[in-house]
C-alpha cells in the first residue's frame, strides 16, 4: 500500500477538509471517504486501528461468528488450550484473527486492502470520536466531493450518493463488547 496513504488519513472530517485546502490547485477535485474502523486498546500507550480500504463494506467478509467455533480458533493460533476467548485473549492474538488467511475470513476472500496499523495519537481520535452524536456513530457515512467556487473561496463539499456500510464493524464491536474481558 502506498506509504503516503497514512499521512492522508484524518481523525475528523474538518481535518481532512483543511488538508484538501492546503493541497488544492487549479482544477483539483477531492474526495473525502470516511472509513469506519475498529480501535483496539492494547495498553495505555498502544492502540491499533483495523479497517478495509477500497470497499464500501469494510470487513464484510470477516466471520465474527467464528469466535464461537473453538476449532477455527485453534487453527488460527488465536488461543491456547487453557485460554479460550471467553476467558481472556491478548490484543495481539485478537489482531491475528484479522490477518489475511486467518480462519475468520470467508474462504477465497483475501483482501489486499486490509489495514491494521498502530494509532500514534489515540487521544486525538478519542476526542474526535467523542464529538460525534451517539446515534451517528453507528450510521453509514457518506463520501464527500469538493467543488471550487474560485481561488478566493474555500472549497464547497457535497455528499455523494455513496455510503460506506459499517454494519459489519458494528456487529464485530458489539460481539466483542459483550464479552467484556480485559485486553492485555
Amino acid at each position: 500500500m502506498e506509504q503516503n496513504l497514512f499521512k492522508r488519513m484524518h481523525a475528523t472530517l474538518e481535518s481532512a477538509k483543511k488538508y484538501c485546502e492546503r493541497k488544492r490547485d487549479y482544477g483539483n477535485v477531492f474526495y473525502i471517504s470516511p472509513y469506519p474502523v475498529l480501535l483496539i486498546k492494547c495498553n495505555d500507550k498502544k492502540f491499533f486501528a483495523i479497517t478495509e480500504m477500497e470497499t464500501f463494506r469494510p470487513l464484510a467478509n470477516y466471520l465474527s461468528s467464528k469466535i464461537y467455533e473453538i476449532e477455527a480458533l485453534e487453527n488460527s493460533f488465536l488461543f491456547t488450550e487453557e485460554s479460550y476467548f471467553y476467558h481472556n485473549v491478548s490484543a495481539s492474538k485478537l489482531l491475528k484473527s484479522f490477518k489475511n488467511g486467518a480462519e475468520f475470513w470467508k474462504k477465497g476472500r483475501i483482501s489486499p486492502h486490509l489495514c491494521i496499523f498502530e494509532v500514534p495519537d489515540f487521544n486525538g481520535i478519542e476526542r474526535a470520536f467523542s464529538t460525534i452524536d451517539d446515534e451517528k456513530k453507528y450510521e453509514d457515512w457518506p463520501v464527500f466531493e469538493s467543488c471550487s467556487a474560485g481561488s478566493n473561496y474555500y472549497l464547497q463539499w457535497y455528499e455523494m450518493d455513496i455510503e460506506h456500510k459499517q454494519y459489519k464493524i458494528n456487529e464485530i464491536f458489539r460481539l466483542y463488547e459483550d464479552f467484556k474481558y480485559p485486553w492485555s
